[in-house]
């Protein structure tokens, strides 16, 4: 019996055994009993975090940066979904770096899913992945993250874990909306921090990069997204999920 089936059989028993239990709640519950999502009254997925940006400024703080995020940005190509997204321009310093400012509970298990949308992309480093979305722990150490490197001859989407990084074989373009799933597992010699990154919402059968085999016993506690100066930069966000089981294709 898999967790999410764990989590709501005694609710289930208690419901069959209710007269007034009818068909329809049968059919409501289904999901659950199959591995999927049980239906809630909004009919929504329940995530560790969630913004969309459409209240403002109600979830992040700033650690690092001189400039401000623009929590209502509209200005095409945003907003990404819905009516807002959050702008990144960090046009004064080196990083602007957003997190969440109430951690979650720690799982072993991290999942996220971001939409991305890069508008300026310059003298990428060939040394560090400038990263647009990081997983850090409890006390704000970067532990498994995505965004941008150099291998030298051209910028790719990398993913960067335990001091090194993997690229993936994809090229960035600004004025492109990139879906982009991180996810951090883990694990004494088995840990691992692998991207899935899309042009679409249809997330790919297999991850574009992955760090695997490493030491990786910290939680993820915290999701940081970010804007670099004169390298990534002018980076729009939306459809921030955090989530301890995986987030397939076009998360709600």
């Amino acid at each position: 019996m898999d967790r999410r089936m764990r989590r709501f059989a005694p609710l289930i028993l208690l419901a069959l055994a209710s007269p007034a239990f009818s068909g329809e709640h049968l059919a409501r519950l289904t999901p659950a009993l199959l591995g999927g999502t049980a239906i809630a009254s909004a009919g929504s997925p329940s995530y560790l975090f969630a913004d969309d940006f459409e209240n403002g400024n109600t979830q992040w703080t700033k650690s690092q940066g001189t400039a401000n995020g623009n929590f209502a940005y509209a200005t095409a190509p945003a907003p990404l979904a819905g009516s807002y997204s959050l702008l990144l321009d960090e046009s004064l310093g080196n990083v602007l770096l957003y997190r969440n400012t109430t951690n979650w509970q720690a799982v072993e298990k991290t999942y996220a899913y971001a939409q991305v949308n890069i508008g300026a992309i310059g003298n990428v480093s060939t040394t560090t992945t400038r990263y647009v979305l990081v997983f850090r722990d409890a006390s704000n150490n970067d532990i498994c993250s995505t965004g941008l490197r150099s291998n030298g001859d051209e910028i790719r989407w990398a993913v960067t874990a335990s001091g090194a990084s993997a690229l993936t074989t994809i090229v960035p373009a600004t004025a492109t909306t990139y879906h982009v799933w991180l996810e951090y597992v883990e694990g004494s010699g088995d840990g691992s921090c692998s991207v899935f990154v899309a042009t679409t919402g249809t997330k790919p059968g297999s991850a574009s990069a992955a760090r695997t085999g490493l030491n990786l016993t910290t939680d993820a506690v915290r999701i940081g997204v970010a804007a670099f100066y004169n390298e990534v930069d002018a980076v729009i966000f939306d459809k921030v999920r955090v989530d301890n089981e995986s987030i397939g294709s076009d998360p709600s």
